[in-house]
């Protein structure tokens, strides 16, 4: 049997996006986009304000 090394990026209980892709990623622009400065902010926002969020995320995706 061969064993597979994973790198060391790799979280067994997550997806993470492997090093250097992080800031090309369509969340990472969108936030850009919307003056977010980090992933909590934006999870904070996009709870608090549903409504903004969901035209955002529609407009970005280009459905609306």
């Amino acid at each position: 049997m061969v064993e597979r090394l994973l790198p060391q990026w790799f979280e067994p209980d997550r997806w993470v996006p492997p090093p250097g892709t992080i800031e090309v990623r369509r969340v990472a622009r969108f936030m850009r986009r919307h003056d977010l400065t980090d992933y909590q902010n934006f999870l904070d926002r996009t709870v608090t304000e549903p409504e903004w969020f969901y035209r955002a995320a529609f407009e970005d995706l280009g459905l609306g």
